[in-house]
Formats: structure tokens, C-alpha cells, sequence
């Protein structure tokens, strides 16, 4: 009895650490890192936040239709160290972004260290030293 009573409390203490671990997906899972892609997009929203930062783009389609993209980038305190805040990226700047495209066709877009997010106006990093094309040391 004194058995079976432990290993359901353990098993019940340990439920939230599964469910944590397997929520998080995987960059590689998501988005094709073989391949980088380019879209000129108007910032819609900019998301600052944990545990993925997230720039949603007005894109013009070759139909000169509006299409939504997103772009999801690293953590908010890793970027942070990049020297990005919350107003790194203003809603209604034009930017062009290179990076990974989603593997499943949709418009989504992962930027962790290979890549760029520029201001279409300088065509300079929107944070100078972050996404300017450069392999970021892990």
C-alpha cells in the first residue's frame, strides 16, 4: 500500500514537468532551416514577450492582395542581451526579413541566428549588431 500511495503522489508531482516539456516545440520541427526566405512587410504588432518574440508583417502578395505573416524570433530576455527592447520595431515601420519559412506552407517565418530584419528605408539592422546576416555565436 505504502507503494502504490508514492508512486501516485510522484507521479502527480511530475505531470506539470511532462506537460512544460513536451509544449515547447522544436525550431527545426517548425520552420526549415535549409532554406531562408524574403518578405517586405509593414509591422502590424510586436509582440515583446516570453517565451518567443513575435512580429506580425502586412505583406503585399504578387496579386497586390494583403497577406498576414508572422515572424518568430528567440526569447525575449535572449534578444535583450541583443540589445532589442520594446520598441525595437515601431508598428507601421517597413521592414525585409530573411528567414527560415514554416514547413507546413504557412506565412510564418523563424528568425534565430541566420538571417536579417532590416529597415527597408537604410536597409541597416533595425538593432545594429543583431540579424545583419552574420552567424550569431551560441
Amino acid at each position: 500500500m505504502f507503494n502504490t500511495v508514492n508512486r501516485v503522489f510522484l507521479v502527480i508531482a511530475l505531470v506539470p514537468l511532462f506537460s512544460t516539456v513536451l509544449a515547447h516545440h522544436s525550431f527545426t520541427g517548425e520552420f526549415d532551416v535549409q532554406r531562408l526566405e524574403t518578405v517586405k512587410g509593414t509591422v502590424t504588432e510586436f509582440y515583446f514577450v516570453n517565451p518567443h518574440i513575435r512580429i506580425y508583417l502586412d505583406v503585399e502578395n504578387e496579386q497586390g492582395e494583403t497577406e498576414e505573416w508572422w515572424i518568430e524570433m528567440n526569447s525575449r530576455s535572449n534578444m535583450t542581451r541583443n540589445g532589442w527592447t520594446q520598441d525595437s520595431v515601431p508598428i507601421g515601420q517597413e521592414i525585409v526579413v530573411t528567414a527560415n519559412p514554416a514547413r507546413n506552407g504557412s506565412n510564418a517565418m523563424g528568425l534565430l541566428g541566420d538571417g536579417t530584419l532590416l529597415n527597408s528605408d537604410t536597409m541597416e539592422p533595425v538593432v545594429p549588431g543583431s540579424f545583419d546576416g552574420q552567424r550569431q555565436q551560441q
